[in-house]
Formats: C-alpha cells, sequence, structure tokens
C-alpha cells in the first residue's frame, strides 16, 4: 500500500542511453553528450531543433 512500483523511475536526469530507448521521451532541456547517444533509439523522442543547436550527430 503506497509503494511504488519496482524498477519505476520518475525521472531520469542522467545522460544515459535509457532516455533514447523509452519511446515518446522529452529530452528537452537535457545535457547529453555524443557519447550518450551512441547506441540510443531516439523513434518517439520529442527532440527541439534548440535541443541539437551545436550538435555533431553525424552518423559513425
Amino acid at each position: 500500500m503506497g509503494r511504488p512500483e519496482r524498477g519505476r523511475l520518475e525521472r531520469d536526469h542522467g545522460g544515459t542511453n535509457e532516455l533514447g530507448r523509452r519511446g515518446g521521451t522529452n529530452l528537452s532541456g537535457t545535457n547529453l553528450s555524443w557519447a550518450d547517444l551512441r547506441g540510443a533509439d531516439l523513434r518517439g523522442a520529442n527532440l527541439s531543433d534548440a535541443d541539437l543547436r551545436g550538435a555533431n550527430l553525424r552518423p559513425t
């Protein structure tokens, strides 16, 4: 009673690949480095141009 769901993340402030793997995640305001995005699936993520300004996202 009143226990949070096991394994449930209330908020994810870290720059981890999990951010990208969860569909529909809003990454606005998140500080992500290129290393954090390697292998991440960002389909369905809500990214604004401002969030990506200056980011080097060229495919490898």
